[in-house]
């Protein structure tokens, strides 16, 4: 393979968007602004009180619908992956985890609910209705919980959330029309011995994908491929909330302690509707 062919290409973003608010204030025009593009992403430190965390925490390792995930990173997890799923299979799994998703992330006084229910009023002012994403009248899974430990060089690969969303297994699914600005929302709920969030400035192109065999997986990408690109690195921490465009190629890097998140993809299917899944 020539050089050229082992080189990640595609659209970045300006040295304008590729940055990332960083601030311990509870406002949401940061989290407008990365779903609308202007910006990469947005850290809001210490939303989650530590009680709240280790609340979540608490529920999601007394639940009965807990289940393991073997993946490049192998996981346990609560809620629904529409990952590699036709939609009525995903839709499906989300109906029947709905219950143990609510009991664990959407309590009274649970960060998880506060923000979707702030964000909700927060796009309302401007006219967006923000929803699950649906199709024949099912709603899509409201978040994941979603614990691993590091396996290698990585606790995640490096990847992008774009591609998935164009697999055909998704035709008639709405996910796909959030594609071009797809975004990832994490509530950190434990991170220890490492764990940083790594982000390069590269959306990748179609013609990427298909030297790389990612079209509809969306990775891994190999480190080397993405030396040409400005990376950026992200500390959380427990109770941080972050938001960014996933669509991106991101990693996670080794950790060597226990590491979970609540988590959730987003993005506009439309000028006035924000639709969530998982």
């Amino acid at each position: 393979m020539s050089s050229s062919a082992a080189v990640v290409t595609g659209r970045s973003g300006g040295d304008g968007a590729f940055r990332v608010h960083d601030s311990a204030e509870r406002g949401l025009g940061p989290v407008e602004d990365v779903l609308r593009g202007r910006r990469l992403g947005a850290v809001l430190r210490g939303y989650a009180a530590q009680d709240e965390v280790a609340e979540i925490l608490a529920r999601f390792r007394a639940s009965p619908a807990v289940r393991r995930r073997d993946t490049e990173a192998p996981s346990e997890y609560l809620g629904a992956y529409h990952y590699h799923k036709p939609p009525a299979r995903y839709l499906a799994e989300s109906a029947e985890v709905a219950g143990e998703v609510a009991r664990v992330l959407e309590f009274e006084g649970s960060p998880w609910r506060r923000f979707w229910s702030h964000l909700d009023e927060h796009l309302a002012d401007a006219g967006v209705t923000l929803r699950p994403a649906t199709l024949d009248g099912a709603d899509s899974c409201r978040g994941l919980v979603r614990t691993w430990v590091s396996d290698g060089e990585f606790a995640l690969v490096p990847h992008e959330d774009a591609a998935q969303c164009r697999d055909p297994r998704q035709d008639g699914f709405e996910i796909g029309a959030a594609a071009d600005g797809i975004c990832a929302v994490n509530l950190c709920l434990a991170n220890g011995g490492g764990g940083g969030l790594l982000i390069w400035n590269v959306v990748p192109d179609d013609a990427t994908r298909a030297r790389f065999g990612t079209t509809v997986d969306g990775g891994p990408y190999p480190p080397a491929a993405l030396q040409a690109h400005r990376r950026l690195r992200l500390d959380v921490r427990p109770g941080d909330l972050y938001i960014f465009n996933s669509g991106h190629i991101h990693a996670v890097e080794r950790h060597e302690e226990f590491r979970a998140t609540a988590a959730s993809l987003l993005g506009f299917v439309d000028e006035k509707t924000v639709v969530r899944w998982t």
